[in-house]
């Protein structure tokens, strides 16, 4: 499709919702991937700034997720240039790309669209011999659900137990690892909350607190696609 044909369907699509469109496409062709990152901030201020202030943005977003950081700056700066901001969300829209859409007014959904679990993860490189090493990630919710798991359903409710579980957890993270997690663990929950708490019309606390913890937490499968159905269960701002 050339840029003509888009530029006409960004048209239409603003004539028809009443709004600035703004697109966030990030390719995941194998060989050519792409992943939110504040790198993009940079260009969406320069078409904000030939936009001016409006009463409302839309974002039209595609990507299965990035960097964690991204997603506050980048709602922090559509409100400083739009009363009332959308997403609207064709298919994807996962990880980094939830978070987006948690600082939204309101989330349009197609019956395909999909959000995605926002646990984070961290990348640990470990030095082999030979000047190699392994990276692997380490998402921060299984590492909880770890601890959850010796403590809760391992029926170990004796500390000693604990204490011996948790040291082998200990003898394969390091300290500062494990402080590293922790730190993230709490860290998405506090940008979540910010994020809707960006919302023009604020949401009640038993709400906000439901979709943090669905989406941090209870969602158990990182893999696991929230649909339109179900993210308004959750207690988000969904238009079909």
């Amino acid at each position: 499709m050339g840029r003509e044909n888009r530029l006409t369907l960004i048209k239409a699509i603003e004539e028809k919702r009443g709004s600035r469109v703004l697109t966030y496409i990030c390719s995941d062709r194998q060989g050519s991937a792409a992943q939110i990152s504040d790198d993009a901030i940079p260009y969406m201020a320069e078409h904000l700034q030939k936009f001016g202030k409006v009463k409302h943005l839309d974002l039209f977003l595609y990507s299965r997720g990035g960097s964690v950081d991204a997603p506050w700056p980048i709602i922090s700066l559509f409100r400083e240039h739009a009363e009332k901001v959308g997403v609207l969300i064709p298919f994807r829209a996962h990880s980094a790309a939830t978070l987006i859409a948690l600082g939204c007014d309101e989330v349009v959904m197609t019956a395909r669209a999909q959000l995605g679990p926002i646990d984070p993860a961290l990348d640990k490189i470990t030095p082999q011999e030979g000047g190699t090493a392994i990276q692997e990630q380490i998402r921060v919710e299984d590492v909880m659900s770890f601890v959850g798991f010796i403590r809760d359903k391992a029926g170990l409710g004796d500390q000693k137990a604990v204490s011996a579980n948790i040291k082998l957890l200990a003898e394969k993270l390091s300290p500062w690892v494990v402080g590293s997690l922790y730190r993230t663990h709490s860290h998405i929950r506090v940008v979540a909350r910010k994020l809707l708490g960006t919302h023009t019309k604020p949401l009640e606390e038993q709400r906000l607190g439901l979709i943090v913890e669905s989406l941090a937490e209870k969602t158990y499968s990182h893999g696991h696609a929230v649909g339109r159905r179900e993210a308004k269960e959750l207690g988000l701002p969904v238009t079909k």
